[in-house]
Order: structure tokens, then sequence, then C-alpha cells
């Protein structure tokens, strides 16, 4: 008997775990999209190859897109790059990672720097392939970053008439008795 009550113990506390495993989704911080305040995307090119030593067939072009701080990346040889943005210093600067492969069939991780100066996006850093490490430099045109807007001063309610002048108050939608004109309401004529 007591076999049985173990046995059965065992078989709640396994369908409780399995329960609580399937009821529990957690995904890694990867997936996590994080929005920054600079927009990178573009076809960044050097003619001369973007690092200056690589394996595999001359990279001269890759067109960056992005989401959030999601990189994604299509090379001149027809490759698929991601990588993150990392810090982001207002719409001006950001540093980057990219990972991808070479036509050769090496990993390579691209960090480094996106400078932004008005439409015009200048990408440096480090290339890094099993054996050996490169600089690597492109130039991209992007589009125009966005701008702060500056927010317009809260309104206080009253058509902002606050206090009136020489020590006037406030009265009803007047200051120091001279009247404000309201404003005009039109209805539309009622059918019938």
């Amino acid at each position: 008997m007591k076999s049985n009550a173990f046995f059965v113990a065992l078989l709640l506390f396994g369908g409780l775990g399995l329960l609580l495993q399937t009821a529990c989704d957690i995904t890694s911080g990867d997936d996590t999209v994080r929005n920054v305040s600079i927009n990178i995307s573009g076809t960044y090119r050097n003619e001369n190859g973007i690092p200056r030593r690589q394996s595999g067939t001359t990279l001269t072009s890759l067109a960056v897109t992005q989401a959030g701080d999601q990189l994604f990346a299509v090379d001149n040889a027809g490759a698929r790059w991601t990588g993150r943005i990392g810090r982001a210093d207002g719409n001006r600067s950001a540093s980057i990672t990219l990972k991808g492969l070479t036509t050769a069939g090496n990993e390579v991780v691209m960090t480094g720097n996106v400078v932004i100066d008005g439409t015009s996006g200048r990408m440096s850093g480090l290339w890094v392939e099993p054996g050996f490490t490169s600089e690597f430099v492109a130039v991209a045109e992007v589009a125009p970053q966005p701008q702060p807007q500056p927010t317009p001063p809260p309104s206080n309610g009253n058509g902002g008439n606050n206090g009136g002048t020489n020590g006037g108050t406030t009265n009803g939608g007047t200051t120091n008795g001279d009247p404000t004109t309201p404003p005009t309401i039109t209805f539309p004529p009622i059918p019938g």
C-alpha cells in the first residue's frame, strides 16, 4: 500500500513539474528588440574592399536594414549577416556588431561604429576572421535622422491669460476687464 501511495505522489509531482515547464515560456535576452534613436539603414560601399584583408570574394557592399537595435544585411556575394546596435549616442553615432560568413566559409565578426553626418553614414571598425584581423571602412547614403521636436508649453486653460497686465486678474476669460472674443460654433441644418 505504501508503494502505491509513493507511485501516485511521484506521478502527481512529475505531472505538476511538466505542467509548470510548459506553462512558462522564457526566452533569451537576445530576442528582445530595443528601440534606438539612430537609423543606420543604407548600402555601405567601398570599391577597394570593405575590409583591407579577408578570405573569399572581396566584400565591396553591405546593404544594412535595421529594426530597432537589430541589424540585417546582405553583401555583394549574397551572404546574409545579422547583428545589433550596442550603445547609441543620440542620432549621430552607434556601436555595432555584425556576424556572417565569407565565400570561403569563414565566420566573421565585424565590430565598430557608425557615424551619421546629415545623410552620410560611415561604418568603420575591426574585421575578425579565424587566424587574422583587419580594419574595415565603408560609406553609405542614409535617410535623414529624425530631429527632436520641441514640446509646446502646457496650456493653463484660460487662453493664455494668466494674471493680465498691471497686476490685473483673470476673471472668466477677461483680463483687466477687456472682453475676449468667444469662439463661434456653427451647427449643420437639421434635416426634415
